[in-house]
């Protein structure tokens, strides 16, 4: 098995990202979904049911094991299928940068 470790401690001259919280959201009937966007980076797992991410007026599935990465200043909502009922965990991440 091959490990890397990269360790983060001390100076260095790269933004550490900061996880602000994690939540678990169940639709329960009394759900009001309003687009909102965030100033930090949130990661929404989906655990269970199905339904959509709302993202610049665009409805997009979503459903069990579902990983969705929502970039800072990204207007967006979550709405539940009344049938399979939408429960996911949310993170919210500041100083978050991916590259490839």
């Amino acid at each position: 098995m091959s490990n890397i470790h990269f360790d983060i401690a001390g100076e260095h001259h790269i933004s550490v990202p900061d996880l602000l919280y994690i939540s678990h959201s169940r639709y329960e009937g009394d759900w009001n979904s309003i687009m909102h966007s965030h100033v930090f980076s949130e990661l929404l797992y989906i655990e269970k049911g199905e339904g959509e991410i709302v993202i610049r007026n665009t409805g997009i599935p979503v459903r069990e094991r579902d990983f969705i990465l929502l970039p800072p200043n990204f207007s967006h909502t979550e709405i539940s299928s009344e049938k399979e009922r939408l429960e996911y965990y949310a993170l919210g991440v500041s100083n978050l940068s991916l590259s490839m």
